[in-house]
């Protein structure tokens, strides 16, 4: 009971301590802000000039103030683009490197000319808020240990006085096996005096109970005779000794089964083996086998089990079951055909895309000569990797570099490129040599990058660029679109969902599939009117 006092004490003191400390762990915090916030909104006008002169001396004067506030870690000045201007520490962050967002920070925009022309980014210091919280800290655990030192006095005294009456109640119980019951009264109307009133009336009522027995296995006799399972009750050598009527569907009689061996009734010999090994180890197992009806024989689901005393058996016909098994594994298979065969055909038109815009060329130079035998080299590997894919086979892992590859997959989208007159910018580290299913990788990246260029219009941007993170190669394929409606953003991965006129609806599908293969991850992130940015994670080593 003690221990009971102690819990809830805690269950009450903890979350209320911690209450208290987040409440003002997050109005330091906010006022932390507020004052940034206000600074910031107080020189909007000085640093809407700077940005817009290019006056940088400045830009980090106003930076390098704000990082001296007390709580902030860092501040720094961005352009739209996400660019450093300048930062309150540059050496990490050198400026006019791209800054990728920090979990926790605050970012305010900077607006000239009705458009976004910088945004400021500040976080503020965690160890700060820590350190000036240690009083608060220090309070809640004191006023916790107090109250749960009370808690633990208050539930011992307690609970000696229920230990107690606990024991006159055993007493009770105890005389009442020798046939002697009686009632116990305490001076307490509670809980404790209700279950010593039960516990009195239930030993008179135990007569009647042992009466009402009699009936009842008559009635569960009834009822496991009209269960559609077939009952075996096996003694420790095997023997039937009971079988509900359940057998009769199958044309046996119950005397005929009663001291047979169950065994004889399984037609498979290495069931019957089985069942042999469960009843020598005294086990439990389930099985699908057959049984020996007098006309036929019957698919099963066996469940033997080992009661301690007894075996007990029951038989369901599953003969139903396993038919429209075949007939589902059936409707899946021909279901994954017909998905595979429409991947088939979106992974040919991206590959024959370059054939098909140089279709219009009258003549072609050595350059088109080579965008073609590629597009054909990529038609062949796709087909490959198709039939590799409904096969479940993996594709050879091979050494080769991202820049390598990188410059492949360009020459595959140079004249749909020209063509439409989108900047391509590629920032990627060309000596990263990687050792995996090279035909994976670029399956996929031609699939993201096909996306991105069907989503910017004439005179867009696309990019492709890499980073190491950990012992992962990250690629992060981006594009300046319209970006994905937040409605559709947990759709976009479904197999045949597609906001394209005349689109498959697999890209994205197929793709994931393939990362899977690859033991990596895809992500990506999108806002409405500032394009999206798909992030492929693969492993370094393969």
């Amino acid at each position: 009971m003690s221990i009971t006092f102690l819990a809830v004490i805690l269950c009450v003191s903890l979350p209320l301590s911690y209450l208290i400390i987040k409440y003002s762990e997050d109005l330091l915090r906010k006022q932390i802000e507020e004052s940034i916030l206000k600074s910031v909104e107080a020189e909007e006008g000085n640093l809407r000039t700077a940005i817009i002169n290019g006056d940088y001396w400045q830009i980090f004067k106003r930076v390098e103030a704000w990082s001296n506030f007390k709580g902030i870690e860092y501040v720094a000045i961005l352009d739209p683009q996400g660019f450093v201007l300048a930062h309150s520490k540059p050496q990490s962050f050198p400026i006019y490197t791209y800054y990728f967002p920090q979990e926790g920070e605050v970012s305010v925009d900077i607006k000239g000319f009705n458009r976004i022309i910088g945004r400021v980014v500040f976080k503020v210091d965690n160890k700060y808020v820590e350190n000036s919280l240690k009083p608060v800290k220090l309070f809640s655990a004191g006023f916790t240990s107090l109250f749960a030192t009370f808690g633990f006095m208050l539930g011992l005294s307690i609970s000696l006085r229920i230990y107690g009456r606990l024991k006159r109640i055993l007493k009770m119980a105890t005389d009442a096996e020798k046939g002697k019951v009686y009632p116990v009264s305490f001076i307490e109307k509670d809980e404790i005096q209700e279950f010593a009133n039960h516990l009195y009336q239930s030993f008179k009522n135990i007569e009647r109970l042992l009466e009402n027995a009699r009936f009842e296995g008559s009635f569960f006799s009834n009822l496991i005779n009209s269960l559609g399972e077939m009952i075996f009750v096996l003694d420790t050598e095997g023997r039937i000794i009971f079988a509900n009527s359940v057998i009769s569907h199958f044309h046996y009689r119950y005397k005929d089964l009663i001291g047979r061996r169950f065994i004889i009734l399984v037609c498979d010999p290495k069931v019957r083996s089985k069942l042999r090994s469960a009843m020598a180890l005294r086990e439990s197992v389930i099985l699908d086998c057959y049984f020996r009806g007098r006309s036929r024989k019957v698919n099963v689901l066996l469940n033997f089990m080992w009661k301690g005393e007894f075996y007990l058996a029951t038989m369901r016909d599953i003969s139903e079951l396993k038919e429209m098994e075949k007939r589902v594994r059936l409707m899946e298979n021909l279901s994954l055909l017909g998905e595979m065969s429409v991947g088939l055909a979106h992974e040919l038109k991206n590959a024959l895309l370059p054939i098909r815009l140089l279709a219009d060329v009258e003549e072609w130079d050595e350059e088109d000569i080579n965008v073609v035998k590629q597009s054909l080299v990529r038609v062949d590997r796709v087909l490959i990797n198709m039939l590799n894919f409904a096969r479940q086979d993996k594709e050879v892992k091979s050494q080769f570099s991202v820049g390598e590859l990188v410059r492949g997959i360009y020459n595959l989208f140079e004249p749909l490129l020209k063509e439409k007159g989108i900047n391509f910018i590629i920032d990627i580290q060309e000596d990263i040599s990687l050792f995996m299913e090279r035909g994976y990788l670029e399956l996929i990246l031609v699939n993201l990058l096909k996306n991105a260029v069907d989503a910017v219009k004439v005179g867009g941007n696309v990019g492709l660029e890499t980073k190491v993170k950990g012992n992962m190669l990250v690629f992060c394929v981006w594009d300046d679109g319209p970006g994905i409606d937040e409605d559709l953003k947990n759709k976009v991965f479904e197999p045949f969902f597609t906001t394209k006129k005349g689109g498959t609806g697999l890209g994205l599908s197929i793709a994931l599939r393939y990362t899977y293969m690859l033991k990596g991850y895809l992500t990506f992130e999108s806002k409405k009117g500032y394009g999206t940015r798909f992030y492929l994670e693969v492993p370094l080593n393969g």
